[in-house]
């Protein structure tokens, strides 16, 4: 499922839904994926036998660098200008081990962004989806209530079973929350 799936789904649990502006919808579909990004993280790995790899165009931070046996190998990032574009690379120091020498493959370790994934085409990390959405539904719904309630006005539409701005907000913080507690565990990677 891609970004804009979700968002397509989750427009699907409104009726009626009155926040249909698609940038203010794709607005709340980044902050989802910020907020996710921010307090619960996803993990990415890459296993290479290279010493030198490009950085992926989706990487926010590199966690750190492991070889075969788990041991800790020190990694470095460069920046070059090619035709214009800055290049990022990630070269692996992989004979300035303690022990001596490293063993490919090397697994690297790195936060994904889920703020650049490509909203129509990269896929959605499956452990994160159903929360997602959950958040992003939120914040739609935030919106959505409080025009319900000034449409109401004007048009004698039944308000008072909408929920409060209160328990409105005290579900994003409870999601929030959540999205903390399910935050992923960093790699272990042994140092001597």
């Amino acid at each position: 499922m891609t970004p804009m799936d979700l968002l397509e789904e989750v427009k699907r649990r409104f009726s009626p839904l009155i926040v249909v502006d698609p940038v203010k919808l794709e607005g709340y579909l980044r902050q989802a994926l910020r907020t996710y990004r921010d307090r619960a993280g996803v993990i990415r790995n890459i296993d290479t036998s290279e010493r030198v790899i490009v950085r992926p165009a989706n990487a926010l931070e590199l966690i750190g660098v492991s070889d075969d046996n788990g041991n800790y190998v020190d990694c470095r990032e460069s920046r070059d200008d090619v035709e214009g574009e800055t290049l990022v690379r990630w070269h692996l120091l992989v004979d300035s081990c303690y022990k001596g020498h490293s063993k490919p493959p090397y697994r690297i370790c790195y936060l994904l962004d889920l703020e650049v994934l490509d909203f129509e085409n990269d896929p959605l990390p499956r452990g994160i989806v159903s929360l997602l959405g959950d958040y992003l539904e939120c914040l739609i719904d935030i919106e959505n209530t409080r025009r319900f309630r000034m449409a109401g006005g004007t048009a004698e539409i039944q308000v008072e079973s909408l929920r409060s701005d209160t328990e409105l907000l005290d579900r994003k913080t409870a999601l929030e929350l959540e999205m903390q507690e399910t935050a992923e565990m960093l790699p272990m990677m042994v140092v001597i």
